[in-house]
């Protein structure tokens, strides 16, 4: 699911021409301010990730794709990232290093699609305030607590010790029921080492 999302939404961006792309690279300058501000589209494929700036001023900017080149590099996104660029629909952030996620992504509230592969996470429920978002994919992370607010949710390369829910018994890890329960999932997708779980 992750590929697709990610493979169609570079296509729609190259076709577009307020693009800023770079693939491969180890070393590359962020375009000029008004440039930025022109922006619909933002791609850094298998690139190193080098200091975000504090606030990315492109309030054109529908789709944000950032894929680091070396996973052993932890990447640190300012509180104030996203806080200008509040018309994002697509976020996509793969082999990343992140102990929390910055305060301003509550600020994104256009975003329908966020994907966060091979990150290091605990509690995102913050994601929980994104009223539009549809669709979250997870992929590899340690993950605390989960926003209701949500329609899909795909989760993978996890490893995950569920319990049976019972009258008497006291419960530490997490259960299948939560999940089941979340008042506007239509789609949940799974995926535990060596395991696929698609519920019906």
């Amino acid at each position: 699911m992750h590929d697709v999302i990610r493979d169609v939404a570079i296509s729609i961006a190259c076709r577009d021409q307020n693009v800023f792309l770079v693939r491969n690279e180890d070393v590359w300058k962020w375009p000029n301010e008004d440039a930025l501000k022109q922006c619909h589209a933002i791609s850094l494929l298998n690139s190193s990730i080098p200091e975000l700036p504090e606030g990315l001023e492109c309030p054109h900017l529908d789709f944000l794709l950032m894929v680091c080149k070396d996973t052993l590099i932890e990447t640190n996104i300012p509180e104030k990232f996203f806080s200008r660029i509040k018309k994002l629909k697509d976020v996509d952030m793969a082999r990343m290093w992140l102990f929390s996620l910055p305060s301003s992504i509550d600020l994104l509230v256009n975003l329908q699609i966020l994907c966060l592969h091979q990150y290091m996470l605990g509690d995102i429920a913050i994601i929980g305030k994104l009223k539009n978002l549809e669709i979250l994919s997870i992929w590899g992370p340690d993950i605390k607590t989960l926003p209701e607010e949500l329609e899909e949710l795909y989760m993978g390369n996890c490893f995950i010790e569920w319990e049976v829910e019972g009258p008497n018994c006291e419960r530490s890890n997490a259960s299948l029921d939560e999940l089941m329960h979340l008042p506007r999932l239509t789609t949940l997708e799974i995926e535990e080492i060596g395991k696929l779980y698609k519920p019906t």
